[in-house]
């Protein structure tokens, strides 16, 4: 088939989708795309000839051609919708009504040519495109072309991914406003000037092309004066004008005041001015510090709101719309709420991952059933590697760790099989251990020495080793079992042999130790060797040896030219936002956070590794790893928190979205205690809550006291165990609360569960419910079909459950998943069921069922009473990895069976399993909002 006629028959077939359908927000009807209404194939082809006489279609294009295109397109959308769906996509608005804006389908308008740069050039997928543009036609119709003060400026929210080409979703909706009216936008870029350059560099790029607009990039209107041409009165901003303006700037106090007298300076045609502001990475500097209650604004955040919301409230714009866009939202969510501020008030919205990100929960896992246990790339840190760090940093050694040194090797095998496979395009390393310059410093005259004064076959026989082990740890297929969704598996490529990149690591190792240098036309220069960077603001300039230490990749042209350049790169805050490290496969991380969004900041490992997707490794210590676990289940649950939002109808200024926050977990913070002044926390309400325990102590006491204890109390029930709905298990009915309270007072937990090890708070929440409320409980002893027997009496055996444990965690046992959704149906007895059984096999097998109400609803929306629930687990001493070739698993292997307790307590709150939410005060309702019955 001719690609020019299939391509022009996808424009034709898009435009009949746009016109017909989409614009009246009908569902689209594939069958009349495809026969244009008529019912006989002449009359079909017919059609298509008139189609190719009017010049819709190219010349000779035939009905299978036609059909072909059809069948590519409705492949497209169904699979964007999948992916939207299966990924958590949604948005919580106020109850205004769709603006009338339509995405273009025309050649030359600015969204076409942004979405063919982005499927030709940037090589995104034809489905992650049409997520994009299904998700910023989300944004989009919310936004406003007129400004109304009864409505005031229009501010909303964009939670993204890290890592995940937020700038491709900002550039889409940069170029959608531009086809429909809004003519002036201005981009808030963080804090760091090498930042905003590469933003403005990218968006102009982006933008540029044979299209209908002319793109004027404003870079001096933040100075005291404007270049000539570029002051506001200088500008056409009439309705009929093809140029659109385009004005990236730091959240700085000079350049920001700047900003905002130049727009007073010419308040006429000022009225003109449609304006989009995106403030990215907007919880950095936009976020007032300052103390509420006293009526003060930290410098940044007023010259935003003054800008935004106009100074002293007076609107100065046409229109003006401020959309605040960040992966780790929690302070936006947890601060100022006033209806003046900043406050997303209009609508929160979450942008759709595609499925070629790797992101916090393909990484990490999430512990929810059905969903990923992570990927076998994470390697552990261990005591040694702090100590010969330390030394490092008091500048009393330059021995590096061996983990540092496997770190190290892992990068130069993966450069080298690059290098072997002539893939031209940088590949990086990232160091990160301190936020302290001068440390950067001492750690990279550490790995420095290390690589200059080690003996060549020496690091070449560390290297095998590394390469041996570390290619048998995750392989192709490692992959396609851990990441089953991965959209482009079928293009990602084996190892090569050790022997086929060995000559390669012997030259690149040879090289040694390389700065980048800066020749005397003012270009930088790259050499075949290792490039050792050290990314802080001390090395901002050129040293007396022409040596540039901060990171910046060769341009294209460069790089055409020569070898994968390899970059290692040590630093701490600036590697933290924003810039994205290119080629990044191998990570040695050390640093101890306490803050949920900087540390998720941090991840420079996450999204899109096309090309590369088996060499990516990160080196990290225990306690790190349990942080980013729980922040990929915070990232999770917050998704999923938004989508209930969206079901409910409940818009911003009604709630702030329940963020969850653990008392327990006390490393960690959500943000910073500044940034969450109108927070209100739940007092510790319990109502809702699904815990399960996954973590166990190693202590054979502890384990024999728990079983014992477990029998005891079963046995001393008073009623009669009766055979669940699967068979396979015991349910007891309507147990005494006060049996349960004091089972859960004597059994001992493991320090690492979020919520048990707070069983006090749990059970002093019981005690103060109404008696009546929760006074009856449904214990559950879970059994499955086939296993090993375990017997409490003579009239109760069950078979004991499969659990393996994380093979990341070593001081304890950590299992990851113990409940399985169907076990919140196991208190239902079997000779309950009658004809129910069908009904309740369709909500198990169904993930999306699943979400849209809690299993205790479902339960009573059928017919059955609810109780709270107390789950009881025999795991066998004796379990092993279902897939013997998942690396991330290891057998139990312990002495004594484990007892594991999943607890349920009827409430709205689902999908949350910590013991206290944070919510934020809405001073215009004068009360909270729970999402509770």
């Amino acid at each position: 088939m001719n690609d020019n006629i299939i391509i022009s028959c996808e424009e034709f077939i898009e435009k009949r989708i746009s016109t017909k359908f989409l614009s009246k927000g009908k569902e689209i009807d594939w069958q009349f795309i495809r026969n244009f209404n008529y019912k006989n194939l002449d009359e079909i082809k017919e059609k298509i000839e008139e189609m190719i006489d009017d010049g819709l279609l190219e010349d000779n294009t035939t009905y299978d051609d036609y059909i072909f295109a059809c069948d590519r397109i409705e492949l497209i959308y169904k699979e964007s919708k999948e992916c939207r769906d299966s990924r958590g996509s949604s948005i919580i608005t106020d109850k205004l009504l769709d603006n009338e804006s339509r995405t273009s389908t025309s050649k030359r308008s600015a969204w076409v040519l942004y979405k063919n740069k982005l499927l030709n050039e940037k090589h995104f997928s034809k489905v992650s495109i049409k997520i994009i543009e299904n998700d910023t036609e989300i944004i989009r119709k919310r936004l406003s072309t007129e400004y109304s003060e009864d409505i005031g400026a229009i501010k909303g929210m964009v939670v993204g991914a890290i890592q995940s080409g937020k700038t491709a979703n900002m550039g889409a909706l940069i170029s959608q406003c531009a086809d429909n009216g809004w003519n002036f936008f201005i981009i808030l870029g963080g804090m760091l000037e090498n930042l905003r350059m590469q933003t403005e560099k990218r968006l102009i790029n982006d933008f540029s092309g044979k299209g209908m607009f002319n793109w004027v990039s404003l870079s001096s209107i933040t100075n005291k004066k404007a270049d000539p041409g570029q002051e506001l009165s200088d500008l056409d901003l009439s309705n009929h004008s093809h140029t659109k303006y385009l004005c990236v700037t730091l959240k700085q106090k000079d350049r920001l005041n700047n900003l905002l007298n130049w727009i007073k300076r010419d308040t006429s045609n000022a009225k003109n001015m449609r304006v989009l502001i995106i403030d990215d990475e907007a919880d950095q500097a936009s976020i007032n510090t300052k103390k509420l209650d006293s009526g003060e604004q930290t410098t940044i955040n007023k010259l935003v709101n003054d800008i935004v919301n106009g100074p002293k409230g007076k609107q100065l714009c046409g229109a003006m719309n401020y959309i605040c866009y960040s992966a780790t939202p929690y302070a936006n969510f947890l601060n100022d709420s006033s209806e003046d501020g900043l406050y997303p008030n209009n609508f929160i919205t979450t942008l759709t991952p595609p499925k070629s990100y790797f992101g916090p929960q393909e990484i990490f896992g999430v512990d929810e059933d059905g969903l990923s246990d992570g990927l076998s790339i994470i390697r552990n840190i261990d005591s040694d590697d702090e100590s010969k760090i330390n030394k490092i940093l008091e500048e009393t050694s330059l021995d590096i760790p061996n983990n540092l040194k496997s770190a190290i090797c892992w990068f130069l095998c993966s450069v080298s099989a690059f290098r072997f496979k002539k893939i031209k395009k940088p590949f990086s390393m990232l160091v990160n251990i301190s936020y302290k310059t001068d440390e950067h410093s001492r750690i990279s005259n550490a790995i420095n020495n290390w690589i200059s004064t080690t003996k060549i076959d020496a690091i070449i026989n560390d290297c095998k080793k590394v390469w041996d082990k570390e290619t048998n740890l995750f392989s192709y297929d490692t992959l396609k079992q851990e990441f089953p969704d991965y959209e482009m598996i079928d293009n990602v490529e084996e190892y090569p042999n050790f022997n086929e990149i060995k000559p390669y690591l012997k030259k690149l190792i040879e090289q040694r130790i390389n700065y980048i240098l800066l020749n005397d036309d003012n270009s930088f220069e790259y050499s075949n060797g290792i490039h050792l960077c050290i990314d802080n603001y001390k090395n901002n300039k050129i040293n007396e040896d022409n040596e540039y230490k901060r990171i910046i990749y060769p341009e294209k042209k460069q790089l055409d030219a020569m070898e994968a350049p390899a970059f290692i790169i040590i630093g701490g805050n600036t590697l933290s936002r924003g810039l994205t490290l290119e080629g990044l496969v191998s990570t040695y991380f050390f640093r101890k956070g306490r803050q949920a969004d900087s540390l998720m900041q941090m991840g420079r490992w996450f999204g899109y590794r096309f090309g590369y997707e088996l060499y990516p490794r990160i080196w990290m210590d225990e306690i790190t790893y349990e942080q980013f676990t729980f922040l990929s289940k915070l990232d999770y649950d917050l998704r999923m928190n938004l989508e209930q939002y969206m079901i409910q109808g409940i818009s911003p200024r009604q709630a702030g979205p329940l963020i969850n926050n653990t008392p327990s977990v006390s490393w960690l913070r959500i943000t910073a205690r500044n940034k969450q002044q109108s927070v209100i926390e739940a007092d510790y309400n319990f109502s809702g809550v699904q815990a399960q325990t996954i973590s166990f102590d190693t202590n054979e006491d502890i384990m024999n006291n728990n079983i014992d204890l477990t029998k005891a109390f079963l046995n001393d029930i008073p009623c009669a165990p009766i055979k669940s709905r699967s068979n396979s298990s015991f349910v007891w009915k309507n147990v005494d609360y006060k049996m349960v309270y004091h089972f859960l007072t004597k059994f001992k937990f493991c320090h690492n569960n979020r919520v048990f090890n707070n069983i006090e708070l749990l059970l002093e929440w019981l005690n103060k419910k109404d008696t009546t409320e929760l006074s009856k409980w449904n214990v559950v002893l879970v059994g499955v079909e086939s296993g090993n027997s375990w017997k409490l009496s003579n009239k109760v055996s069950i078979n004991k459950v499969n659990r393996s444990k994380k093979s990341n965690i070593k001081d304890y046992i950590n299992i990851g998943i113990l409940r399985t959704y169907r076990d919140n149906f196991e208190d239902i007895a079997f000779n309950e069921l009658k004809n129910k059984e069908k009904v309740i096999q369709a909500k198990i097998k169904n993930p999306d069922e699943r979400h849209s109400e809690s299993f205790f609803e479902f339960k009573k929306s059928i017919g059955f009473d609810i109780n709270p629930m107390l789950v009881i687990y025999i795991i066998d001493k004796n379990s092993k990895p279902l897939n013997v070739k998942n690396q991330k698993r290891l057998a139990l292997n312990t002495s004594q069976d484990l007892v594991g307790l999943y607890l349920a307590i009827p409430g709205d709150k689902k999908y949350k399993d910590y013991v206290s939410k944070l919510t934020i005060k809405l001073d215009n309702k004068g009360e909270e909002y729970y999402d509770e019955n």
